[in-house]
């Protein structure tokens, strides 16, 4: 299960078109309801989908010259793929969390990084946690993939 992004995609597959309109529905969709009023869960799998996506176009990554913000972007997933961090933590990532009530109700929340990390809230207590690439990355992870297709000519 350490593997689950690693399917094996070529870029020039009908996968390649179709996980790149996913991923674009999805992003947008995030976009115009405003990445701040999306739920945690979406968020997290927003955030997750570029991973996803970076193994599909893996080739294409490893020739494409990025550089500054977009560059960031792109090592951040890269190495967040591996279980790999980029400091500084508290701005790359968010904390997503999960919480249980003694009723067996689960909450989600997605946090900045604090110091100070609560396990008890409102009746709800913390029964785990994940850091997750910060949504302030999506944008410059779009116009790497919509590079990439534009450059392959992928279309339907």
């Amino acid at each position: 299960m350490d593997n689950i992004f690693e399917f094996g995609f070529s870029v020039f597959t009908g996968n390649a078109y179709t996980s790149l309109l996913r991923y674009l529905s999805k992003y947008e969709k995030a976009e115009k309801k405003g990445f701040e009023n999306i739920t945690p869960r979406d968020a997290m799998e927003i955030g997750f989908e570029p991973m996803f996506m970076a193994q599909i176009f893996g080739k294409e990554l490893s020739k494409m010259e990025v550089e500054g913000p977009e560059k960031l972007a792109l090592n951040i997933v890269m190495k967040y793929k591996h279980r790999e961090l980029v400091e500084p933590l508290e701005k790359n990532y968010l904390m997503f969390s999960i919480w249980r009530n003694k009723d067996g109700f689960l909450k989600y929340t997605l946090d900045e990084i604090r110091k100070e990390n609560s396990t008890i809230e409102e009746g709800f207590e913390k029964v785990d946690c994940y850091l997750v690439p910060s949504l302030k990355v999506l944008p410059y992870l779009k116009q790497i993939f919509l590079k990439i297709a534009h450059e392959n000519n992928i279309h339907q």
